[in-house]
């Protein structure tokens, strides 16, 4: 008798390891944790069914494919509850601590602004007029009075 593959048997270790790899390499501050999420449980799902499958005739499919979609399963779970609990974390984190992101970086834009403001303020200070002048290639109409040197009695 021929095995036949369970009908999830690659599809439900891709979504694993996608899954996975979302969450830990590419899941950058939080907002891919939902498409993560929706993998982990698409996979736990199509590999609930493809055992129940399996459990009804384990004859007509073989245990390496059983094997593979146990071990997507197990991937699948893992991913979905880590997912889980980030997604509650961050949920928690901005309703209930009334974190205003908006706001906090308009504040650090602000806050930058004024010090390049500043910033520039004390260069324009610094540099006289005669710079200036150099630039546009006109005769410099400051006038520089050089204390004379004190003489020791």
């Amino acid at each position: 008798m021929q095995h036949h593959r369970l009908p999830a048997d690659p599809l439900v270790l891709i979504l694993g390891v996608t899954s996975l790899f979302i969450l830990f390499f590419v899941c950058c501050c939080g907002f891919l944790i939902p498409f993560s999420l929706g993998l982990a449980i698409v996979g736990w799902v199509l590999a609930g069914k493809s055992l129940r499958l399996y459990d009804v005739d384990p004859q007509q499919y073989s245990e390496g494919s059983r094997s593979i979609v146990s071990i997507g399963k197990i991937l699948c779970m893992i991913s979905a509850i880590i997912n889980g609990i980030l997604a509650l974390l961050i949920t928690v984190f901005f309703l209930f601590l009334d974190y205003d992101i908006i706001e906090k970086f308009s504040n650090q834009n602000l806050l930058q602004q004024t010090k390049q403001i500043t910033t520039r303020a004390k260069d324009s200070v610094v540099h006289d007029s005669v710079y200036d002048d150099a630039l546009f290639k006109r005769p410099s109409t400051d006038t520089v009075a050089i204390p004379a040197p004190k003489t020791r009695p």
